[in-house]
C-alpha cells in the first residue's frame, strides 16, 4: 500500500479529515518518492528509549514540504510510536517548533498493522517531553479497499 504526496498546491489548505487521516497513514506516506530519511541517536522518552528518524521533504514534495518529522520507533516491535511534526504550511519559519503525536492500540486490518488511538501533544523541547494534551482521535472501523478512492473525497 502506498499513499501519494499531492503536489504543493498554494489555492489548497489540508481540511481537518484530511490532516487526521493524514497522520494515521504517516508510516506508508514515509515510503513515497521525495520523502529523505536520517537515522539519528537514540533518544530516551519516558522511560523508554527509542529509535530515531528525521524526515524531511524535497521541494515540491506535499503541500508543505518545508515541514519536518521526527519519528520515535519502539526497536522491539518497529512500530513508529511517537511522531513530532513541524507545521509551516502558513509559515516556513516554524519548521523546528514541533507538536508531538503518540500512537498506541495497534490492531491489525485487512494484514496492516494500524493505531486505533493517537493521542495529540503540545512538545516540550527544552526538556524533549509531552507537554499538555491536545486531543485525541480514535480510529476504529477501520477499512481498506483494493479500489481507488475518487479524489472528490478530498474537495472542500
Amino acid at each position: 500500500m502506498s499513499l501519494t504526496l499531492l503536489k504543493k498546491d498554494p489555492l489548497s489548505c489540508p481540511n481537518s479529515e484530511q490532516t487526521k487521516g493524514y497522520f494515521f497513514a504517516v508510516p506508508f506516506v514515509l515510503a513515497d518518492p521525495g520523502v529523505n530519511l536520517e537515522k539519528l541517536e537514540d533518544r530516551e522518552l519516558n522511560g523508554k528509549t527509542y529509535q530515531v528518524v528525521r524526515v524531511t521533504f524535497d521541494d515540491g514534495t506535499g503541500v508543505a514540504p518545508e515541514d519536518q518529522y521526527v519519528l520515535y520507533v519502539d526497536p522491539e516491535t518497529n512500530r513508529m510510536e511517537v511522531l513530532l511534526y513541524s507545521v509551516t504550511y502558513f509559515d516556513s519559519s516554524r519548521a523546528s517548533n514541533y507538536s508531538a503525536n503518540h500512537y498506541a492500540d495497534w490492531q491489525e486490518v485487512g494484514g496492516l498493522l494500524v493505531p486505533q488511538k493517537l493521542v495529540r501533544y503540545h512538545w516540550n523541547p527544552d526538556g524533549m517531553t509531552f507537554g499538555s494534551t491536545r486531543g485525541e482521535k480514535l480510529f476504529d472501523h477501520v477499512e481498506f479497499s483494493q479500489s481507488e478512492a475518487s479524489l472528490d473525497v478530498y474537495s472542500q
